[in-house]
């Protein structure tokens, strides 16, 4: 027992190494390829945590409250006492992550940061728009377009539209079956809440920057994603009495329609870099702290998905979780590749940002001869 314990602890620190280890080299890459050596990251770093306060303390309280939940609530509130076989499970998992209580806790968390991020572009649109609406001295103008915006350029077209259809299907999946509902101390009605919420923040998101979205290539990448999740699904909502795989697919929809959500976030991100240095301008648009908040909370709630999908389950040892196809592959490898797509964006944005930061001698591309 003591042993299972350590050795999951053990491997948590282990990750955790690794992953401040691949931070720094890819720091330290990022100084040398640029040639600012002189940038001070930490400073900067403290700079952008300063100006972007209301974010920062937005995050401390979520994370406050998920500490409160793990403290308090009892994670055993969904168990069957009476069920030996259901209780011997449980409590092996609970050997497994002593400090979670289960691996559920993490796709919980992610669930709230993700929440999260949308309230804050949320809140950024209509402070953006109030403000171009106030310096407008033009009377003709009734709307403003914030999709042309730089800094909700990431977000603009199919970007929006995939996320706020990958958030229709989990708060369906949330609303409708109770096979996918998650447990320990952050689970029950918190992510059935937290997964609602979400829709309507995201739609709002989609209202205003899916306006340039190509039609052909939004039905495209929904195609793609409804062809996949029929191919490779799961055997948890069919397997009960009268179900079917309807949910099952749904599960595996929502995570496809997320990755393709994290490609249209890239190119956006690489398309306004390429765009902004092309112009020949010395002097870049100013990046704010709070965009640069989403680029790092991006990748930081995707991380927990992909650790869990990695972590969690072992496919060989129950068989009969697999519906049809690979789903737990084909999870594992969206769950890396959109953490990679959205560290892939981070490291655009804190390029501009150290670009931008430099002196104007470095900035200035060099004259032909």
């Amino acid at each position: 027992m003591d042993l299972i314990a350590f050795g999951s602890v053990f491997s948590s620190l282990q990750t955790a190494g690794i992953g401040l280890a691949v931070t720094a080299f890819v720091g330290s890459e990022l100084k040398n390829r640029f040639g600012l050596a002189n940038v001070n990251v930490r400073s900067w770093c403290i700079r952008v945590l300063v100006r972007s306060w209301p974010e920062t303390l937005a995050l401390i309280t979520v994370l406050f409250f998920a500490i409160l939940l793990r403290i308090f609530v009892n994670p055993d509130r969904g168990v069957d006492p009476t069920n030996a076989e259901q209780m011997v499970h449980w409590n092996q998992i609970k050997r497994e992550w002593p400090i979670l209580l289960g691996a559920d806790t993490l796709l919980n968390l992610q669930g709230m940061l993700r929440l999260l991020i949308w309230m804050v572009v949320v809140l950024r649109i209509s402070m953006s728009s109030s403000t171009r609406l106030t310096c407008c001295k033009v009377q003709e103008v009734t709307s403003i377009d914030v999709s042309k915006a730089w800094e909700f350029a990431p977000l603009a077209g199919s970007a929006a539209a995939l996320s706020l259809a990958a958030a229709l299907a989990r708060a369906a999946l949330a609303q409708q079956t109770s096979a996918y509902s998650y447990d320990g101390p952050l689970g029950g009605t918190v992510p059935i809440f937290v997964e609602t919420t979400t829709v309507p923040f995201l739609t709002a998101i989609a209202m205003k920057l899916a306006c340039s979205m190509s039609a052909a290539r939004a039905a495209g990448a929904c195609g793609i994603a409804l062809w996949l999740s029929s191919r490779n699904y799961l055997n948890i909502s069919g397997w009960q009495t009268g179900g079917d795989y309807t949910y099952d697919k749904m599960f595996i929809l929502a995570h496809c329609l997320e990755l393709l959500a994290s490609f249209a976030f890239l190119a956006n991100t690489i398309r306004k870099s390429v765009g902004e240095n092309a112009s020949g301008e010395i002097k870049r648009n100013k990046r704010s702290a709070w965009n640069g908040f989403v680029h790092l909370m991006l990748p930081v709630q995707q991380a927990l998905a992909a650790y869990y999908w990695l972590t969690a389950f072992e496919p060989e040892r129950e068989p009969g979780l697999i519906g049809a196809g690979r789903p737990f592959c084909l999870l594992k490898i969206m769950g890396l590749l959109q953490l990679a797509t959205y560290l892939c964006a981070f490291a655009f944005y804190l390029a501009e940002c150290l670009l931008w930061n430099a002196p104007a001698e470095e900035q200035r591309a060099p004259e032909p001869r």
